[in-house]
């Protein structure tokens, strides 16, 4: 049986060296194997126009508890040029595979659920908070403190953002 969930082309017979000669149905109803889709990075260009690889990765928990990257797309539209690598790739292959995909992890973390999540989403409350609640209200007494630097964090982040895309610009275009 092939998994074609979110383009991802494996089969049955790719992983099941692999995943402890499970096939990929007994797998997931063991609750042994997850899909981590990026399909949010797809056509998304860098400020000096290239594009971001939106990869699809399989995970795998083996015998020993141990969450394992069991199969990486790098981009979203199965192709010729778009291979799934296998831990049973070449050690370097498969490795710069995983290195792609953990820098759109880290793209994905960062954007949406650092800066997203957390940043944009207090400075709202802050805002909220100090429009209308009373400096005397408890509820904002108990906030205030943590949102003592959320603004001015915000700002500086965009402001160093802003300043290293220039930077970054100057450097590569002479």
């Amino acid at each position: 049986m092939a998994l074609r969930c979110l383009c991802l082309a494996v089969t049955d017979e790719m992983l099941q060296p692999i995943i402890e000669g499970l096939n990929i149905q007994e797998a997931i109803r063991s609750k042994r194997l997850f899909i981590v889709d990026y399909s949010v990075l797809k056509d998304i260009k860098t400020t000096d126009n290239r594009i971001v690889c939106a990869p699809i990765a399989l995970l795998f928990v083996n015998k020993a508890k141990t969450l394992m990257p069991v199969a990486i797309q790098l981009y979203q539209d199965p192709s010729e040029e778009n291979p799934v690598f296998l831990p049973t790739d070449p050690e370097y292959t498969w490795m710069l595979a995983k290195m792609w995909f953990n820098n759109a992890d880290g793209a994905v973390h960062e954007s949406v659920a650092h800066l997203g999540f957390t940043h944009l989403i207090c400075e709202t409350m802050a805002v909220a908070a100090n429009r209308c609640l009373s400096p005397s209200h408890p509820i904002f007494k108990i906030l205030a403190p943590h949102f003592l630097y959320v603004m001015a964090i915000n700002r500086f982040a965009i402001i160093l953002k802003n300043t290293t895309a220039e930077i970054s610009h100057i450097l590569c275009h002479k």
